[in-house]
């Protein structure tokens, strides 16, 4: 079993060569795993679709802010985020 990570928004989905949304593959008694760390992001904004062999797992973030608050640092991304595997055709994406 095969898996090939794909990103068609590389330049945006990167910055200074870290991932916005990592992952750990893992193999375990048969089954694959995969864990994304997507700290900071509401759990039902989460959608994990599976079309013609490609995995899609989007995340959105929204910005949490009052009228009041005024940055000093600014470092997190908002917005909705995409990260795209190529799934082995031995996979069962049913499962």
């Amino acid at each position: 079993m095969y898996l090939t990570s794909y990103d068609p928004f590389a330049r945006v989905t990167r910055r200074a060569g870290t991932t916005v949304m990592p992952l750990d593959g893992v193999r375990r008694d048969g089954d694959v795993l995969l864990r994304f760390d997507v700290p900071g992001i509401d759990p039902e904004s989460i959608e994990v679709t599976v079309d013609r062999g490609v995995l899609s797992v989007s995340v959105k973030r929204e910005e949490e802010r009052t009228e009041n608050d005024k940055f000093f640092v600014r470092e997190r991304t908002m917005g909705t985020f995409t990260r795209r595997l190529f799934l082995s055709k031995n996979l069962n994406a049913d499962a």
